[in-house]
């Protein structure tokens, strides 16, 4: 069963990751953490989430992955089942993340 989730609390924020280019293609790795107890259900792991406040901060390396540890353990989230047409690349638009 798929499932989405969001923060309860409206707004922006980021999602760690690292620009890594090797002979000229680029690729980006994801960061990730232990999952809080409402994504631990579904997953052992989550994103690194970056607080909207200390975006720049990171895109400038004035902060490393020690201080956003626990930006998404912090965070209140919500989350609700979805329709498996979210894995059909032929479907896209606000409907695949309706309630199933």
């Amino acid at each position: 069963q798929p499932f989405a989730f969001m923060p309860t609390t409206p707004g922006l924020f980021g999602i760690a990751g690292l620009w890594e280019s090797v002979g000229g293609a680029g690729s980006v790795i994801l960061m990730t953490v232990p999952a809080n107890e409402m994504v631990a259900p579904v997953h052992d792991r989550m994103p690194l989430v970056i607080p909207l406040a200390e975006t720049g901060r990171w895109l400038k390396a004035e902060i490393g992955v020690s201080d956003l540890l626990g930006s998404a353990q912090a965070m209140a989230w919500r989350r609700w089942p979805i329709s498996r047409a979210i894995s059909d690349v032929k479907k896209e638009g606000p409907e695949i993340m309706a309630p199933a």
